[in-house]
């Protein structure tokens, strides 16, 4: 049997016992050191060392119950079910939230939001924190962004937003975006409006001999897929870097983005919605790996989704 290492209870209990064949009923079974410690009485002890409910106690259920396969596989269990049922909770952006968008432009204040606010979280909210917690697994951290602007140093700006929206964003920097407004869905991935430290080593690498010919390559590739390129792009060249230099183009962004729009179409009410969105960052994601190899995340942390 296996022995818990508790040998010094067992060898000070033992010599109580007056029937020394307890130790044989007990050598295989060393909790009897636990049972018997309390009572040093003989006719106790014996009682509980009987065939019966020493068995009972000293059952390897509690012992074996921690290298069993039993809890292990809980937890391994606990991560594919909710993967299974997460795979099935978008269902796609319903036409109603189409409509709310379409009506929201038309009705943008307090009253009228606060009389539909029920609309807004069943056919708006809820699809986006369904995506979120779809993606968040593959994608990185998310986070669905509020309804309501910042009106606060904003004369005149509406008080809501007339779109859906949510951000992930994975260790490495990237970030993936998903926006719903009332008559297109857009989605894009990489790194937008990056920080100081990532817009010096991504203008140090496009200058770069190799690596920005490299940029170059997958930039073009991204384009012939049919993908945007964005980036916050400044007026002209950054400060200090040559404007005649091959990839000037580059050397006026803040941030390298690859994106697609796409109009209402009946796919966007479904599930298989989702494999849409997957398929532009499965695009851009040559120009994702260029990324993280040359820029990396920021020096300050996370950009979108604190944690």
């Amino acid at each position: 049997g296996r022995k818990r290492g508790h040998v010094p209870k067992s060898s000070k209990s033992a010599p109580k016992a007056k029937k020394p064949t307890t130790s044989k009923t007990t050598a295989s079974k060393t909790t009897a050191s636990k049972t018997t410690a309390s009572k040093p009485t003989a006719s106790k002890p014996a009682s509980k060392t009987s065939a019966s409910k020493p068995a009972s106690k000293t059952t390897v259920s509690k012992p074996a119950s921690k290298p069993t396969a039993s809890k292990p596989a809980s937890k391994t269990a606990a991560s594919k079910p909710p993967a299974t049922a997460k795979s099935a909770e978008f269902q796609g952006f319903p036409p109603a939230a189409i409509e709310f968008l379409r009506e929201l432009e038309a009705n943008n204040h307090r009253e009228w939001f606060t009389a539909n606010k029920s609309r807004y979280e069943m056919n708006l909210k809820r699809p986006f924190e369904a995506l979120a917690s779809d993606l968040e697994p593959e994608l990185g951290s998310a986070k669905v962004f509020r309804i309501y602007n910042d009106v606060r140093f904003a004369k005149g700006k509406p008080p809501y937003k007339t779109h859906g929206s949510v951000v992930f964003e994975d260790r490495r920097g990237l970030v993936y975006y998903v926006h719903l407004e009332k008559d297109h869905l857009f989605v894009a991935t990489g790194m937008h409006a990056m920080l100081p430290d990532q817009v010096r080593r991504f203008l140090d690498a496009a200058i770069d001999p190799k690596h920005g010919a490299r940029l170059a390559n997958v930039v073009a590739n991204a384009e012939a897929r049919g993908l945007e390129i964005g980036g916050e792009a400044l007026k002209t060249v950054a400060r200090g870097y040559p404007k005649d230099h091959p990839n000037a183009r580059f050397l006026r962004h803040k941030g390298l983005t690859t994106s697609a729009r796409y109009e209402l179409a009946p796919w966007m009410h479904e599930p298989a919605a989702v494999e849409h969105v997957r398929d532009v960052f499965t695009r851009g994601a040559e120009v994702n790996d260029w990324l993280v190899t040359h820029v990396g995340r920021s020096e300050e942390g996370a950009r979108w989704v604190k944690r």
